[in-house]
């Protein structure tokens, strides 16, 4: 009977509609938070703002780390779909769909500047996302190196992975630029820029 009562549909949506619903708030409130103070947010202030109570923040994530991970994650996968729709457009040879991945990744990440913020400031996260971050970077230079080998005629393994992680370094390098306001280029601008020099140097 009482586990009828807590399963039982409110205003419509169940228990685990509820429960997604409330995450999903979580992580837009954790970014907001994280994105505007740099990092310095709390847990307890992202509870306090997203008005609900700390059992149900603990209900959605285990802890702090998993909460920050799972932002990350989820403008990860946001720039994922992205690239899928680019390379649908593309014309599909390698180098116009590494071009057109640059493109659309670039553009999907910095029409919401915040994510773009929490995905590449190391400030945000700390040691919590220090790997994650690695990883994604690895993901990204290993897209690259493929394209390298299949568009050049070097087979040097190690020039190949430095030209692809100097390729990855160098975006996202251009990218903090543009959110600090010392690149005078639209979002548009900045998408096909990147997108230009990644194509170029392979």
């Amino acid at each position: 009977m009482v586990a009828g009562y807590f399963t039982r549909p409110y205003r419509g949506l169940s228990a685990e509609q509820w429960r997604s619903k409330r995450r999903q708030h979580f992580l837009e409130v954790g970014l907001e938070a994280m994105a505007s103070s740099g990092g310095r947010a709390t847990v307890a202030s992202v509870i306090a703002t997203a008005g609900c109570s700390a059992r149900y923040f603990y209900q959605c994530f285990e802890g702090v780390e998993s909460f920050l991970v799972e932002i990350f994650d989820w403008i990860v996968e946001d720039c994922s779909k992205a690239a899928v729709v680019a390379i649908e457009r593309s014309s599909g040879h390698p180098y116009s769909n590494v071009k057109a991945i640059v493109v659309g990744v670039v553009d999907a990440l910095t029409v919401d500047p915040r994510k773009a913020r929490f995905l590449l400031d190391p400030a945000i996260g700390g040691s919590r996302l220090a790997s994650r971050r690695r990883e994604l970077t690895g993901e990204v230079a290993f897209v690259l190196r493929q394209a390298l080998e299949v568009n050049t005629d070097h087979r040097d393994a190690m020039r190949v992975a430095v030209q692809a992680e100097g390729l990855v370094a160098g975006v996202s390098g251009v990218i903090r630029l543009w959110l600090e306001g010392q690149l005078r280029l639209t979002r548009e601008e900045l998408a096909q820029q990147c997108g230009r020099y990644v194509s170029e140097a392979l």
